[in-house]
């Protein structure tokens, strides 16, 4: 997995690439058959688990003061594995503290879009060389009755009971490790806290049926925190793609949107 750049990639760049410089790194698609296949009308295709978004350099559209604009249409290369007519725009808007990302997805075609998509964003934790994760806190929104998607591999094992009522999550060793699936928050927003002086990065997460946690402190000093449409492998077959869990479906002409914020700020002790 790739961590985004939190730095904001404002520089008007002639392209973007959804991997390396893309903030909340974005991905379309995914495999649901293991072993990178997914089944269309059928016919199993080879796609990245990731989806193949993020593999692809995004031209720009678009730019003014504070606001770029990128958009990626499918080619003969995506139809290859993703029999489909799309048109992904990616959005970033500079705010008085903090950066506004927002994915627009546009069926081109004549038939039903399937499709799942999230941001990928690491962001930076420890602040500072002289925290460690320990020091640190998610805080949601309000308090939250919430299970946890247990995985293996990214294969769904099942649900247990996770948040009771509450909204915040201590970084403690392991927790993150390998991930923490939540479903169906009713939060806006979670943030990431420091917990002796109140500074924190805060993201929106609001509208997303899934957020997946995950942090490997020992080797990157960030948390990832990827809000999204769609979610794991289940672990019984399910067929054709379109029925994989949370999958988005756009019909022929129309949009679908999703919209990430990042704010930067400091909580009263």
């Amino acid at each position: 997995d790739d961590d985004g750049d939190s730095s904001g990639g404002l520089n008007g760049g002639s392209s973007l690439n959804g991997g390396s410089s893309l903030p909340g790194g974005s991905s379309l698609g995914g495999s649901s058959l293991g072993g990178g296949a997914a089944l269309f009308d059928g016919v199993p295709r080879t796609i990245p688990l990731h989806g193949f978004l993020r593999d692809y350099d995004h031209a720009l559209a678009e730019h003014s003061a504070g606001r770029l604009l990128y958009r990626f249409t499918d080619s003969e290369e995506t139809r290859a594995m993703y029999p489909f007519a799309f048109c992904v725009e990616t959005e970033f808007v500079l705010e008085e503290s903090g950066l506004r990302q927002t994915f627009t997805v546009t069926n081109t075609g004549s038939r039903e879009l399937p499709f799942s998509i999230g941001y990928h964003t690491g962001w930076m934790c420890p602040f500072d060389s002289s925290h460690s994760i320990s020091d640190y806190r998610l805080v949601l929104e309000q308090d939250e009755t919430a299970n946890r998607v247990v995985n293996r591999d990214l294969v769904i094992c099942g649900r247990e009971p996770y948040l009771r009522g509450e909204r915040t999550i201590e970084l403690r060793d392991g927790v993150l490790t390998p991930n923490l699936v939540l479903e169906r928050l009713r939060s806006r927003w979670l943030r990431i806290e420091e917990k002796d002086t109140g500074r924190f990065t805060q993201i929106g997460i609001g509208g997303f049926p899934v957020v997946v946690l995950w942090s490997v402190p020992e080797h990157m000093p960030f948390v990832c925190v990827e809000p999204w449409h769609g979610l794991f492998e289940p672990a019984e077959p399910y067929g054709e793609f379109s029925e994989k869990p949370l999958v988005r479906r756009t019909a022929p002409g129309e949009q679908f949107s999703c919209c990430m914020q990042a704010y930067f700020g400091r909580a009263p002790l």
